[in-house]
């Protein structure tokens, strides 16, 4: 019986690795970091902070949800990371674009800027993989505002999306 139950045991173990492999094949997995500037602005002088939480909430719960299903991970006040498989970085790019837009997340000052990086690669193209390289740094949603520093600024700064 022990002898059978062994077989058993190895004969779902390689099933459960070749299910993997299939799942991987030609995929890479990426760390994907959001910074996300939903549009709301506190004014506390005509919004109360509980009036401003319940719009925020009730406007923003498709994104929150949506943050939630690839088990995302908080990192500060709006930075998110979440892992996430793709065959390449653009596709992957295209995908969250269309998936935040389709939740709603676009116009109205809401802006998202991802970095995305290499974490494995299964694919047979693995002679540009290079772990944590940045392959991905750019708004997928809105573009980028004047700081509040730029009155400051000296000199000025080139651009330092990576697309």
């Amino acid at each position: 019986m022990k002898n059978k139950l062994d077989e058993l045991e190895k004969e779902f173990l390689d099933y459960l690795a070749e299910e993997l492999y299939e799942k991987l094949k030609n995929k890479r997995i990426f760390s994907v970091w959001l910074s996300y500037d939903l549009g709301l602005k506190e004014n506390a002088s005509k919004v109360t902070k509980e009036e401003y939480d319940k719009l925020y909430n009730k406007r923003y719960a498709p994104f929150m949800e949506w943050l939630k299903e690839r088990d995302a991970q908080e990192c500060g006040k709006s930075v998110a990371t979440f892992i996430a498989m793709s065959s390449d970085v653009q596709r992957l790019v295209s995908a969250l674009k269309s998936e935040l837009k389709k939740i709603g997340l676009e116009g109205n000052g809401i802006r998202v800027y991802a970095i995305i990086s290499d974490l494995a690669d299964f694919t047979s193209k693995q002679s540009d993989f290079e772990q944590n390289k940045i392959r991905y740094a750019g708004f997928i949603i809105g573009q980028r505002e004047a700081a509040a520093w730029e009155k400051y600024k000296k000199t000025s700064y080139k651009n330092v999306d990576i697309e």
